[in-house]
C-alpha cells in the first residue's frame, strides 16, 4: 500500500499538535482526518466510513479518556487495526502496557521523517 492510498485517523486534544502531525502526513502523501478526543475517534471508527482507515495515530494523554482506552475499544471491533501512539511522557504503566502489545510509540517532539518511518515499519 502506498502513502497515496492510506487513510490515517489522527487523535490529539491539542489543536496545534493535531495540525502539525496532519501537515507532516500530508508531506508524505498520506490522507488523514483529525479528531480532538477519544469519543469522537471511536464514533468515526465505528461509523459507516470507519473501515476506510488503515491506521490510527493517537496521543496517549488526553482529558476525559486516554489513548490506551481508544486502543482497547478500537481493538474490540478492529483487532488488526494498526496503531501508533505519540506521547511526551517518558515512562508510565500505560506506556509499558502499550509496548507489551507491540504498538510503536513516538516520543514528542518528533520529525515528519520519524513518523513516516514508523508507519512504514509498522505496515511492512
Amino acid at each position: 500500500m502506498t502513502s497515496k492510498t492510506m487513510k490515517i485517523l489522527v487523535v490529539d486534544d491539542e489543536p496545534h499538535q493535531l495540525d502539525t502531525v496532519r501537515r507532516g502526513l500530508f508531506l508524505y502523501g498520506y490522507d488523514s482526518e483529525g479528531v480532538g478526543d477519544v469519543n469522537t475517534a471511536l464514533t468515526v471508527l465505528e461509523g459507516p466510513d470507519g473501515d476506510s482507515f488503515h491506521l490510527v495515530l493517537t496521543d496517549l494523554t488526553m482529558p476525559g479518556n486516554s489513548g490506551l482506552n481508544l486502543i482497547k475499544q478500537a481493538r474490540k471491533t478492529r483487532p488488526t487495526l494498526p496503531i501508533i501512539v505519540i506521547t511526551g511522557l517518558a515512562a508510565t504503566d500505560e506506556i509499558e502496557t502499550i509496548q507489551q502489545q507491540g504498538i510503536p510509540i513516538l516520543q514528542k517532539p518528533f520529525e515528519p521523517d520519524d513518523l513516516h518511518n514508523a508507519i512504514c515499519e509498522l505496515l511492512d
